[in-house]
């Protein structure tokens, strides 16, 4: 095949200095910009294309508008990428390096399968969570046994053919067609020292489009920003550019700050709605202050799948039981999108903010009280069961920290009894734990996380409903984990232990699945069931529904508080059942908030700083809508606050949070 050659070894016989027709060397590194700048805009042209439900949605203006704002930081991946060319070249100069085609070979080979296998992940991941390719995804690799369970469901075979076929074209014409590095003539004429001014001013040329130009504020996300289309402000956004970014700032964001209002005005409005300094009343759910509770996480049970909260009907036969017979929390939301999330919100009380689950940063969690601590100070035996790995996403150092003193996962469980991708299945780790609690010490706390309801969602027997798609697969695993349930209640009902028990039901996070909610923003993908159920509820309780604003990380303080145990020190749990109440629900997104007070919800975006999703009732006026996103700013601008200066203060066991810059200030 015939090569493209780009220079003309021939360019100039004059010594000294480089003249004009010298300068036509550069036309080798323009050809490499142009090249990528190709590679990024196909790349562009493949999301738009597999989203094209979305991409069919976007206005007449959307459309030039996201090339126009993606070209910007297109041209900084490419800048990116040219430093390296930039440099091997300069050094060829000097040194006369007869490898300079090879390493080009082999840097472009690496380069182009580290981007069609980003662009490949970015369409899966935006289908899935709604959001670009980030760190979290990357993070998430760190455990690939459970990451390609994760993915399963997904089409692995054509995401994978998508990204080999567009990376072989790409390297292919590369090589053959663009730019051929034998061409490459470097500067025969001339002294090697002659070449500095213009390598110079190449390099500077790099660093600009790196940085986005000359202005105050380097390349950000914010760049490509322009509509009031979430997706067409995602589609602008390049996915291999947005990881690295991604990486580099989660690095730096342990100490992230959002500084949106003086900290006088922040500790007042959160010392408001936490009633903090006030005196409560609590009401009574329990007949004892000492029961043994079996908390039992329900992975992925979103409340489209209950019909006690408008989901579909047929699937959670046990669960519509336990609802009817106990008493149910229907407007009750996870703080977060991924199990990390929530386990940590529902465990410790502290809802995370957006960068991360607590659950990631240890010198963090290790200064959070958490509810098994609280209640091995009294005599309870915390235990936690869990299907598949307890070392994913680094559960175990935090379980063990909270109080826990055994674990048990899928290395205690037999192969045949677990799924081809994850662990154990459910109705096997259930067992396993209805085993161990008739000879664990009395009263116990008993934590179980559900399993079978993750992708890839494989069930070890037949379903009695269509199995045909994806979303029909995901139904089937939560009818099978709810008639695990089922059994496991059975059991557990001829045990002693049984009569002094509370159950406590609740998912940790929702899911796009059954009716494929694929914007990650609205607060439907966060509402999830939570009921409280057993002999030890109040009989004037059964059946009933309380139908206060919450989420995960007020559980906390209202298990603690109906067992007559201090939560004083859970400073963002917002126990449900105490009067007065501020009824308000927290979420987190990748890059903004939720916040809902009644008759209000609201999603706010930090890269572009707007709203990007607003409800209200009829009657709150503009003002008020006004006043209550300010709130949901003022918490999240708290909560930053809090998770970046809790210090740890005198023993363990007392749990006295101490903020090096009063709050109350």
């Amino acid at each position: 095949m015939q090569s493209y050659d780009i220079l003309s070894p021939d360019s100039d016989k004059k010594d000294g200095y480089l003249t004009l027709s010298s300068l036509k060397h550069l036309r080798f590194y323009l050809v490499h910009l142009i090249y990528w700048y190709v590679v990024f805009f196909t790349a562009r042209l493949v999301f738009l294309g597999w989203h094209w439900e979305k991409t069919a949605q976007l206005s007449f203006s959307d459309i030039p508008g996201l090339w126009i704002h993606g070209s910007h930081m297109d041209l900084s991946a490419a800048g990116y990428l040219l430093v390296f060319v930039v440099f091997a070249g300069w050094f060829r100069e000097f040194f006369q390096f007869k490898a300079f085609s090879l390493v080009l070979k082999i840097y472009y080979f690496l380069l182009h399968t580290a981007i069609w296998t980003a662009v490949a992940a970015d369409l899966e991941v935006y289908q899935a969570w709604g959001v670009k390719l980030n760190a979290e995804v990357v993070y998430y690799c760190q455990y690939p046994a459970e990451a390609l369970a994760s993915a399963w469901s997904s089409p692995v075979i054509l995401l994978t053919g998508t990204g080999i076929a567009f990376g072989v074209f790409f390297w292919r014409v590369s090589f053959h067609r663009i730019f051929n590095p034998d061409s490459y003539p470097g500067w025969r004429t001339f002294s090697a020292w002659k070449t500095i001014p213009v390598y110079l001013v190449l390099l500077i040329i790099v660093f600009l489009m790196i940085r986005g130009g000359t202005g105050l504020t380097p390349m950000n996300p914010g760049f490509v920003y322009f509509s009031e289309n979430s997706f067409a402000n995602h589609a602008a956004i390049n996915a291999t550019w947005n990881v690295v970014y991604d990486l580099n700032s989660r690095e730096e964001s342990s100490d992230k700050e959002v500084s949106w209002y003086p900290k006088e005005i922040v500790s007042a409005k959160l010392d408001s709605l936490y009633h903090r300094n006030q005196p409560t009343e609590n009401t009574r759910l329990l007949s004892t202050e000492r029961p043994n509770i079996v908390l039992i996480i329900l992975e992925s049970w979103t409340a489209d799948m209950v019909p006690a909260l408008g989901g579909v009907t047929g699937y959670t036969p046990t669960l519509d039981s336990v609802i009817n017979n106990g008493l149910l929390f229907d407007q009750f939301y996870a703080n977060g999108k991924r199990s990390a999330y929530g386990i940590s919100s529902l465990l410790t009380g502290f809802p995370s903010i957006p960068d991360g689950a607590i659950i990631k940063f240890p010198t963090k969690f290790e200064k959070l009280p958490s509810i098994s601590e609280r209640l091995g100070e009294v005599g309870y035996t915390s235990w936690f069961f869990y299907g598949g790995d307890v070392r994913f996403d680094n559960m175990n150092a935090f379980l063990l920290k909270s109080g826990f003193s055994k674990l048990v996962d899928k290395s205690q469980f037999r192969k045949e009894d677990q799924n081809s991708k994850w662990g154990a299945f459910d109705d096997v780790v259930l067992k396993r734990m209805n085993q161990d609690l008739k000879t664990i010490a009395k009263p116990f706390f008993s934590v179980m996380f559900t399993l079978t309801s993750h992708e890839p969602f494989e069930i070890p027997v037949t379903s009695p409903y269509p199995s045909a798609s994806v979303a029909d697969q995901y139904k089937n695993s939560i009818w099978y984990s709810d008639l695990s349930l089922g059994n496991f209640l059975k059991e557990a009902k001829a045990e002693e232990w049984y009569e002094n028990t509370l159950f406590i039901f609740v998912a940790d996070h929702g899911h796009r699945f059954p009716l494929n909610r694929t914007q990650q923003f609205v607060p439907e993908r966060f509402h999830i069931p939570c009921v409280f159920f057993g002999p030890v509820l109040k009989s004037e309780w059964v059946g009933k529904r309380i139908s206060s604003l919450s989420s995960q990380s007020d559980l906390a303080a209202t298990l603690l508080n109906q067992l007559n145990l201090s939560s004083t020190d859970f400073t963002w749990s917002n126990d449900l059942v105490k009067s007065p109440r501020h009824d308000f629900a927290y979420f987190n997104l990748n890059d903004g908030f939720g916040w809902m007070r009644p008759g209000y919800q609201v999603s706010f975006d930090f890269v572009s700083e707007k709203v990007i999703l607003e409800t209200a009732q009829d009657g709150i006026s503009a003002e008020e809508k006004g006043r209550l996103l300010i709130e949901g700013k003022t918490y999240l601008q708290g909560l930053y606050r809090y998770f970046n200066r809790i210090e740890w203060e005198g023993k363990k066991k007392n749990f006295q949070p101490v903020i090096k810059e009063s709050m109350s200030r």
